[in-house]
């Protein structure tokens, strides 16, 4: 599988998992700067015979080296757009006369390129500092070559022409303003037709195709916004501990209220305090009422200690009918008034 047919799988797959691993963490946006360098890796190019003699030329070059850099902006947490400068570098390993034979060339010939490219990139949240990172840029290069053998300058020259380059990588959030970004980048320019040095009517039209894996880092201006403090946890409750006419004992209802009240507020991680407020219908006179509701309070209280709530942490107050859960007027025997209510402080 050549280099070409990975980028092109990684894309797919890239575009089928990343999609679905978004994450809730905060990515920095808007002007950054990045820069970065690695190696870079040119295919084989045949060209006619910059000799004058038949045939022609197959180009081997060394692995070489390059550096990118620019200023770019991210619209939001998946697309940025960047301008990039570039130079890549390969010396030429030999050249090979097809029909003839090689060609010793020497240590200073090579094939430079330094490339202008506007980039669109799409970030793809994998997980909570590592994004999936693809896309292209197009723009120009100017393509320098020079061949050099024993004695004679067989090329040097050089041409500006349109360019491009596909990429796909991994990015790290390092810190908030820092991410560090390794990538893998087709680059490839139109062609370029340079004329011999030796016979200067033989036009070599030179394709540059380079393989690139680069390692660098961005600088964000802005630092990614503060989260959204959490919203304040709701306290449960309350709960109504109804009695029946003119009591003030625990029922098997009333304890069951009493326990989910523990239950709840031990759920929530809420320390156990409570106030329990007593109530009463509107028979009978308000002395008699408002000892009562105490009464009531005082038994729910006795259940909470029983529970395990500290009595330290439990504060009852009677009310006899001034505050009814239902209102009605004087005389009347509403069972949802009979009550005593359990609140969080």
């Amino acid at each position: 599988m050549t280099l070409k047919r990975v980028f092109l799988a990684a894309l797919v797959a890239g575009g089928m998992i990343g999609t679905a691993a978004a994450d809730d963490y905060e990515r920095p946006q808007g002007w950054y700067l990045h820069g970065g360098g690695g190696a870079n890796f040119l295919d084989r190019d045949s060209i006619p015979n910059i000799l004058g003699g038949a045939g022609g030329h197959n180009i081997n070059y060394e692995s070489g080296w390059l550096g990118v850099g620019g200023l770019g902006y991210k619209l939001d947490e998946t697309l940025r757009i960047e301008v990039e400068l570039g130079y890549r570098d390969n010396n030429i390993q030999g050249v090979s006369n097809l029909g003839v034979g090689p060609t010793t060339v020497l240590n200073s010939s090579d094939v430079t390129a330094f490339s202008q490219l506007v980039n669109f990139i799409f970030d793809i949240p994998m997980s909570e500092r590592v994004d999936l990172s693809v896309g292209g840029g197009v723009g120009g290069a100017l393509v320098d070559a020079t061949i050099r053998t024993a004695g004679v300058t067989a090329l040097d020259d050089d041409q500006y022409g349109f360019a491009y380059q596909a990429l796909a990588g991994l990015s790290y959030q390092l810190f908030p303003r820092w991410q560090a970004f390794a990538d893998y980048r087709y680059f490839a320019t139109a062609g370029s037709d340079l004329a011999s040095s030796v016979v200067p009517t033989t036009e070599v039209e030179l394709d540059y195709d380079s393989h690139s894996a680069v390692i660098g880092l961005r600088y964000f201006f802005n630092a990614p916004s503060a989260p959204p403090p959490p919203p304040p946890a709701e306290k449960p409750g309350p709960w109504n501990v109804f009695f029946d006419t003119n009591k003030s004992n625990i029922s098997a209802a009333a304890a069951s209220t009493i326990s989910t009240a523990v239950a709840q507020t031990q759920d929530a991680n809420i320390p156990l305090r409570f106030n329990v407020v007593g109530h009463t219908d509107t028979v009978g006179s308000a002395a008699y009422n408002d000892a009562l509701s105490l009464r009531r309070a005082e038994a729910v209280k006795g259940e909470l200690v029983r529970l395990g709530v500290p009595a330290n942490e439990i504060a009852i107050t009677g009310r006899g009918f001034s505050d009814p859960l239902v209102a009605t007027g004087p005389g009347v025997a509403e069972p949802n008034n009979r009550r005593a209510e359990i609140i969080l402080p």
